[in-house]
């Protein structure tokens, strides 16, 4: 998610995007895959955009690091 960095995100390689269970984000879930939209203006800077319409991505997280 190398746009994250456009609100200061760092280190996009290790990261995940928070998105909705809805009819349009579902099938997103299934094939693991959709293009990502940033707009500076609006309530949702952050989007992914598939034929199905646009997730918004609520927010991004990384991953826990394994215990040792």
């Amino acid at each position: 998610f190398l746009l994250a960095s456009r609100v200061g995100w760092t280190s996009g390689a290790d990261t995940l995007a928070v998105i909705p269970v809805t009819a349009v984000c579902s099938p997103i879930l299934k094939r693991g895959q959709a293009s990502v939209e940033f707009r500076p203006a609006g309530p949702r800077p952050f989007s992914l955009v598939t034929r199905e319409g646009h997730c918004p991505i609520e927010g991004f997280i990384r991953p826990i690091p394994p215990l040792l």
